[in-house]
């Protein structure tokens, strides 16, 4: 409300501070807006920390959208200390629920080996899973990818793509996204 201004005066330091009052109250789009607001420096100075813990809160209620942001601080060791491990899996549990950012930073995880193993034919999938989600910033790897790929290769990516098991993938344990600045409340 007072973020946007809607029906009274913008204003980001009170709309701070509900966003806080309602964190501290277990509120996860409040804690997912509140380490946005502390990532970004929104109304309080950028504290990093501050922003993983309240990412942290929320992505351990099932918020995809703060599973996607810690995935992302672990990623680039922002606000903790960088950890592949961690990052895919934060961003495993947002992908798992179509989370579209979430999804397409898997593709990125699998291209690249990092924190699991290099896996051309589950990057395509994630890819294209992403694509199909409406984020259609990964297009430019799905060429890249098929341009290496084999038909074999791309016929297993293809069929994976629907297929509810590919984040269970055997064998599997461009610039990646920052967190969005807020989500909207419900």
């Amino acid at each position: 409300m007072y973020r946007r201004g809607d029906g009274v005066p913008r204003d980001p330091a009170i709309s701070f501070h509900w966003y806080q009052l309602a964190a501290q109250h277990g509120n996860r789009v409040a804690q997912q807006n509140l380490g946005a607001f502390y990532y970004l420096g929104y109304a309080t100075p950028v504290d990093y920390v501050e922003a993983a813990n309240w990412f942290r809160a929320s992505a351990l209620q099932g918020f995809a959208e703060s599973q996607n942001c810690l995935a992302y601080c672990y990623l680039k060791g922002i606000g903790v200390p960088r950890d592949d491990e961690q990052a895919v899996h934060w961003a495993r549990l947002a992908a798992e629920q179509g989370h579209p950012r979430s999804e397409a930073l898997l593709g990125y995880l699998y291209e690249h080996g990092q924190g699991l193993p290099l896996d051309y034919v589950a990057a395509y999938a994630w890819y294209s899973r992403a694509v199909a989600s409406g984020d259609n910033s990964d297009l430019d790897r799905l060429k890249a990818l098929s341009a290496v790929m084999t038909r074999k290769q791309l016929d297993e990516a293809n069929s994976l793509i629907s297929a509810p098991a590919l984040a269970l993938r055997p064998g599997s344990a461009s610039s990646i996204p920052a967190p969005r600045a807020l989500s909207p409340n419900p």
